[in-house]
């Protein structure tokens, strides 16, 4: 029987968010690239794992991630998570490429 491809993709971001949950922002540290970008709302872009977790330090309070679907490409060479993002009393949605 071969694995689901949407369930090898969540299985990757439940236990990036695990890591996440104990670690906080340096559980990127594993899986960031120097090549990496993050676009927040009322934040400039920014690119590269420095600048990644500069941006993701400063806030104010950690978001947390509920994934809603996963998907995995035919040649395994893409994937994405997205889901909704309870940050504060604010609640958003987030997409997240592997």
């Amino acid at each position: 029987m071969i694995a689901d491809p949407q369930a090898t993709t969540r299985g990757a971001e439940d236990a990036f968010l695990t890591r996440y949950e104990t670690a906080g922002p340096s559980a990127y540290n594993s899986v960031l690239d120097s090549q990496c970008r993050l676009n927040m709302d009322r934040s400039k872009p920014v690119s590269g794992s420095h600048a990644f977790l500069r941006l993701v330090t400063s806030q104010p309070h950690a978001p947390q991630f509920v994934p809603m679907g996963a998907f995995l490409s035919a040649g395994k060479d893409l994937a994405y998570v997205y889901g909704d993002l309870v940050y504060g009393n604010a609640k958003s949605h987030y997409l997240r490429i592997w």
